[in-house]
C-alpha cells in the first residue's frame, strides 16, 4: 500500500476558502469525531453520500446491536482460541514472496483451513509481468465463501504475498500476516453460527474472505507495478455476468462484483495501539459500528489492557487523502469499502523489522474481539453458537 495524496488535493480544491477556515477549526478543536459530528461532511458535500443511490439503499441491512451479556461471551478468553491463532500466525509467517516455494506452502495453507470448514474454495490464477529478476510470475487470489448460494457478501480481505527485496528475509508480520491470520481465526470462531444462519436464512447476505496475491510493489509502487491480484480479480469480476443459478433478483446486481455489499479491507494490523480513521463517507456508518463496539467493550471492561487504560483504535476521525491497496480496484467499480489500516503507518512498515518481535498480542487479541462483534452483528448470527 502506499499513500495517496492526490485525493487530499482534489478535496481541499472543491471546498470553498470560508469552508475550509471552519473545517480546520473543527479539526483543531478536535470536534470531528464520525459518531458524535458527522454533520459537517455532509454539509461539505452538499448532501448526504451514505444515503447515495438506490443500489447502497437496496444493500443496506439492519444491524443487530449486541448487549453487554453478549459482548461479554465474545470478549471471554478461551485457551484454545488464543493457540489456534499463534498456529496460523506461524504457518503464514513466512517470506511469501510470489513464485517461491513458502509463498505456495502459504497458499497451500490457506485452501486448506477453508476446505476443512466445507467453504467454497475459488483460485483467481493467473500471470504477469514484474520488474523482478523472473520476469512473469504467476499469482493466484483465494476466494473463500461460506454459502455461494446466497446472492449478496460480506467481503473481508486481506493480501497474503510479502514484498521482494534482493537479498534479504522479509517477513512482513503486519504487512500481512496478521491480517490474513485473523480472518482465518475469526472464519474457524465463528463457522458453526455462519453455517446455522445458513440453513435459517440461505438467502441471506454470507460471510466471503479474499486473500489476494501480489499487493507488493517489486520496485517502485506504480499503478502497474503494484496490486497485481486486486486489479485483476475486480477486473473479471465486474465482466462476469450474473447467472440464474447466483440467487439475485434485483436489476441492481448486474455483474459478480456487484454482489459485494460491504468490502473491508485489513491491512498493517498488529503493532500496539494502531490509530484507525474512517477513509469514506458511505461507509460512516459502518465505520461508527465498531467505534461503538470498541467505546461498549471499554465501558465493560471486556477490553485488555496492560495499563487499564481504555483503548482507542478507532479514532472516530475522518481521514482526508488516500492510500492505495487493494480496495482501490474495487472501490474504482464502485464497491462500498471499509478500509481498516492504521495511520500512520507503522514504523516497521516496510523494514526487516516487520517480524513477530514487532507485534502487540494484547492488541491483536482486541482487534479479533471487536472484528468478531461486528461480524456477529452484521450477519445476524446467534452468540450461542459461537466458540467464543
Amino acid at each position: 500500500m502506499m499513500y495517496n495524496t492526490n485525493i487530499l488535493t482534489q478535496v481541499l480544491t472543491s471546498i470553498s476558502t470560508m469552508k475550509l477556515v471552519l473545517l480546520l477549526l473543527l479539526l483543531t478543536c478536535g470536534h470531528t469525531t464520525l459518531a458524535e459530528a458527522s454533520w459537517w461532511t455532509d454539509w461539505l458535500s452538499g448532501s448526504s453520500t451514505v444515503e447515495g443511490s438506490e443500489s447502497n439503499q437496496e444493500q443496506s441491512l439492519p444491524i443487530k446491536s449486541l448487549t453487554h451479556s453478549d459482548l461479554a461471551i465474545l470478549a471471554r478468553r478461551d485457551s484454545r482460541e488464543e493457540s489456534d491463532f499463534n498456529q496460523t500466525l506461524s504457518s503464514i509467517l513466512v517470506p511469501r514472496v510470489p513464485g517461491t516455494e513458502s509463498h505456495a506452502s502459504v497458499k497451500q495453507y490457506i485452501k486448506q483451513s477453508f476446505q476443512s470448514l466445507g467453504w467454497t474454495i475459488q483460485e483467481d490464477s493467473f500471470t504477469a509481468n514484474v520488474p523482478h529478476p523472473m520476469r512473469t510470475l504467476p499469482f493466484t487470489n483465494i476466494i473463500a465463501t461460506s454459502n455461494p448460494l446466497a446472492c449478496r457478501r460480506l467481503v473481508l480481505a486481506c493480501h497474503y504475498d510479502s514484498k521482494y527485496f534482493a537479498n534479504k528475509v522479509f517477513l512482513g508480520a503486519i504487512d500481512s500476516a496478521v491480517p490474513c491470520s485473523i480472518m482465518i481465526h475469526l472464519a474457524r470462531v465463528l463457522d458453526g453460527a455462519i453455517k446455522q444462519r445458513n440453513l435459517k436464512a440461505p438467502t441471506q447476505t454470507t460471510l466471503q474472505m479474499i486473500f489476494f496475491d501480489g499487493e507488493e510493489a517489486f520496485k517502485d509502487w506504480s499503478e502497474t507495478d503494484s496490486l497485481y491480484g486486486s486489479r485483476h480479480l475486480a477486473r473479471v469480476w465486474s465482466g462476469t455476468p450474473i447467472e440464474s443459478t447466483d440467487g439475485c433478483r434485483d436489476r441492481n446486481t448486474v455483474s459478480q462484483i456487484d454482489r459485494i455489499q460491504l468490502f473491508v479491507l485489513l491491512d498493517l494490523l498488529g503493532t500496539q495501539n494502531p490509530k484507525i480513521p474512517s477513509f469514506f463517507p458511505v461507509t460512516d456508518d459502518m465505520y461508527s459500528r465498531l467505534y461503538y463496539l470498541e467505546k461498549n467493550l471499554n465501558s465493560g471492561g471486556l477490553m485488555t489492557t496492560k495499563s487499564g487504560r481504555k483503548t482507542s483504535y478507532f479514532t472516530g476521525r475522518r481521514a482526508f487523502g488516500g492510500i492505495d491497496d487493494d480496495h482501490k480496484p474495487f472501490l474504482e467499480k464502485g464497491v462500498k469499502v471499509l478500509h481498516l489500516i492504521p495511520t500512520p503507518f507503522p514504523k516497521v512498515w516496510h523494514t526487516l523489522d516487520d517480524n513477530a518481535s514487532a507485534l502487540d498480542y494484547t492488541t491483536i487479541r482486541n482487534l479479533i474481539v471487536l472484528l468478531k462483534a461486528f461480524l456477529v452483528e452484521y450477519l445476524h448470527l446467534d452468540i450461542r453458537s459461537t466458540s467464543g
